[in-house]
């Protein structure tokens, strides 16, 4: 049977143990990361999909045991992200029964409240695709509380969509871009670059489903003669409200170098530099079957270091 179908039969059955040894091992001579549907299936099996066989010495080799033990590897906002060594960061309201069993810490990112991490006990964290989720101020909130929880020369990883990237698309007209992202099927409106930097940088903007059916506003170019690139962006951000964030998970911020650069230099940190896809500095952050593998062609990578 193939592993798909049979990953689709087990979310309903109980395999046995001895079942579950051969699949998952089968799952970890994958040399690529599994479609998020696979995943999903292999987490309500309670599989550990996305580690790999034989990558456990490089925990062991650079950590002690103590932080194996306890899991002081955290991934802020992880969602289908599992590993036996980290813990899952995420919002009560923000996963389903499917992944809620992943959930090691429940933290609401727009609280401010305090992590209810110790200080100085984290070896690595690590969040992927969230920031443009949050508001700037909330932002600065969790990269605070990432600095605070680290261990001095600790590493924290963020990677969220390049708006720099977005914006060279307009600028030269590649809605090839925008469209292998979104797909016109998405839309209310026909894609035109300006349409697809909208829904890149404030999705409200033009999803149907709340009475925008029409791309009304002027376009980007216009809006950066008048308020310069990062006052447009703003302006296109502010356009959101964040009660519809709540319960849809929509992008409502901008990112680029200089802007999460600058942050994470107020929260703390004492270097801080643009990094790559599966580059980091901290070696077990460069599995890409874990790391770096959300649409990794249209996003920006910083590192910082407590």
């Amino acid at each position: 049977m193939p592993l798909t179908m049979l990953l689709a039969e087990s979310s309903t059955i109980r395999l046995s143990t001895g079942a579950q040894i051969m699949l998952q091992k089968t799952l970890a001579s994958t040399s690529r990361l599994l479609p998020y549907k696979v995943r999903r299936a292999c987490n309500l099996i309670g599989l550990d999909s996305s580690v790999k066989f034989g990558t456990d010495s490089v925990y062991h080799q650079k950590y002690d045991e103590e932080s194996l033990r306890e899991k002081r590897f955290f991934n802020f906002g992880a969602g289908g992200f599992k590993h036996h060594f980290w813990s899952n960061i995420e919002a009560a309201n923000s996963y389903d029964d499917v992944f809620a069993k992943q959930v090691d810490v429940e933290f609401d990112f727009t609280s401010r409240d305090r992590l209810p991490v110790d200080d100085n006990c984290a070896e690595i964290c690590y969040t992927s695709h969230v920031v443009e989720h949050l508001r700037d101020r909330h932002v600065e909130h969790i990269f605070g509380e990432a600095c605070r929880i680290l261990k001095p020369g600790g590493i924290f990883r963020v990677t969220c969509p390049s708006v720099t990237l977005a914006c060279l698309a307009v600028e030269t007209g590649d809605l090839e871009f925008f469209k292998a992202l979104i797909g016109t099927q998405r839309l209310s409106t026909d894609l035109t670059v300006d349409v697809g930097l909208a829904f890149y940088i404030s999705r409200q903007l033009v999803l149907p489903e709340i009475g925008r059916s029409q791309w009304d506003l002027p376009g980007f170019m216009e809006l950066r003669k008048e308020r310069g690139r990062n006052g447009a962006l703003d302006y296109l951000c502010s356009l959101s409200w964040d009660e519809y964030q709540k319960t849809n998970p929509v992008h409502i911020n901008w990112w680029d170098e200089e802007k999460m650069v600058r942050m994470l230099q107020r929260a703390g940190f004492s270097q801080v530099y643009v990094s790559a896809y599966g580059q980091s500095s901290a070696l077990v952050m460069r599995d890409t079957n874990l790391f770096d593998n959300t649409h990794p062609q249209i996003s920006l990578f910083v590192e910082a270091q407590k």
